[in-house]
């Protein structure tokens, strides 16, 4: 092995043995704290700054998702979703809706999980388990779940 591997793979182990460390330490801290300790922690009357910045995300992300996507009482599709589905696939009668997931917040876009059954490129009816991301009305993603 060369000299200059080894110097990298000893700096990396150090590197790895301080982080292991320094976690170690801050759990130690945690079992520390008293009750009391807690308790006047959590009176603060003034927000934190960290509260500050979670409310100013919360804003942004309000306005880049947009208005919460309905869903159906009956069955809980999203209309959003099923145009999507049905606008992009190859025998858009042949679709059945299985499933539905509660719509959700997820950073700055709702999702929902959708299952359904469809006619693929061969013609034979396939399976499908989808998370679609929408944001302001329309599917900008979608992926496999698993």
């Amino acid at each position: 092995m060369e000299p200059k591997t080894k110097k990298y793979l000893i700096i990396g182990g150090i590197v790895i043995l301080l982080a292991i460390i320094g976690n170690l330490s801050r759990e130690e801290e945690k079992k520390s704290r008293t009750p009391q300790d807690e308790s006047v922690f959590m009176k603060e009357e003034r927000p934190s700054t960290v509260d500050s910045c979670r409310n100013q995300l919360y804003q942004y992300s309000d306005s880049i998702r947009g208005i919460k996507p309905e869903q159906s009482r009956k069955d809980g599709s999203v209309q959003i979703v099923m145009d999507y589905i049905e606008e992009n696939a190859k025998y858009p009668r042949s679709i059945r809706y299985k499933e539905w997931s509660k719509v959700t917040d997820y950073g700055d876009m709702w999702v929902v999980r959708c299952k359904f059954k469809g006619k693929n490129s061969f013609g034979e009816v396939t399976d499908n388990d989808m998370w679609f991301y929408i944001q302001n009305g329309e599917v900008v993603k979608m992926s496999a779940a698993l």
